[in-house]
């Protein structure tokens, strides 16, 4: 019984890390896009008024 009940516990805790890892991964790829987004934003708005304040 104790050496079924180990293999559950260690099966257990390996889906727990792969389903962590899954869930941190994901959670990279969303702040980096978020990022990036704001990154581009950031730079479009700042060319915008660069070009409206020499036109003016």
């Amino acid at each position: 019984m104790e050496i079924i009940v180990e293999e559950v516990v260690v099966v257990v805790i390996m889906e727990v890390v792969v389903v962590v890892v899954v869930v941190v991964v994901v959670v990279v790829v969303v702040v980096v896009e978020v990022v990036v987004v704001v990154v581009i934003v950031v730079v479009v708005v700042v060319v915008v008024v660069v070009v409206v304040v020499v036109v003016v």
